[in-house]
């Protein structure tokens, strides 16, 4: 769904910390689900040494290793089960040229649909251990409107794990969570308030999505 591949290392710094912190010991293989260039593998293999790391996304073509860490294509998948995938700004879109980025232009033609998005969700469940955990950060959708969610019980993070950023005006963004999020129907639902991401208060993005992690039970 993400038509652009910026990213750059330790992009979630305390997200992964926390991960690291409750989720080391239980995870033996790591995928990072849209890993453009392979910054985020870099970064999780760093909190991670004892991890296998894998990244994939649509701009690979072929698979391949670099620096301990695994790459393949989308249509793909190794003959392995993830115990923690992360899928970090990915199940969400820039707008086409003229429009405002990220869904945030007037209408739902800038972002996907909801179909896609489960097609999405419903392959990365496939090769999830049960007990594995996903993290979503900056969807356009909720993961709990997903058709798998019935399977996943939401985990709350017990500390804080906001991260901010500038753009080049200077002003601020929670770094994980700055798109706008649609019902399946493709209606926004967040945030109502206000027409576009400037506008928006940042303690709104700060309070909705309540969740980002999900453990598979089933």
């Amino acid at each position: 769904m993400q038509k652009s591949n910026a990213t750059k290392l330790n992009r979630y710094p305390k997200i992964f910390s926390y991960l690291k912190k409750n989720f080391e010991d239980k995870s033996k293989n790591i995928l990072s689900y849209g890993c453009s260039d392979g910054s985020e593998c870099i970064t999780i293999k760093n909190y991670f040494p004892n991890a296998n790391i894998y990244g994939t996304d649509i701009i690979i073509k072929d698979s391949y290793d670099k620096d301990n860490i695994k790459y393949f294509p989308v249509k793909n998948f190794p003959n392995i089960k993830f115990d923690l995938i992360m899928i970090n700004a990915v199940l969400c879109n820039f707008a086409e040229k003229g429009h405002s980025g990220w869904g945030w232009g007037p209408n739902t033609t800038t972002i996907s649909n909801f179909n896609t998005f489960d097609k999405y969700i419903n392959l990365v469940d496939k090769f999830l251990n049960i007990g594995g955990v996903i993290l979503m950060t900056n969807a356009n959708y909720l993961f709990t409107d997903s058709s798998v969610s019935h399977k996943y019980k939401p985990l709350e993070f017990t500390e804080n794990i906001n991260d901010y950023d500038k753009r080049k005006d200077n002003t601020t963004f929670l770094v994980h969570n700055y798109v706008p999020i649609y019902d399946r129907e493709n209606n926004r639902i967040f945030p109502t308030t206000k027409p576009n991401e400037r506008d928006t208060p940042i303690n709104v993005f700060e309070n909705f999505p309540k969740h980002y992690l999900f453990k598979k039970l089933s």
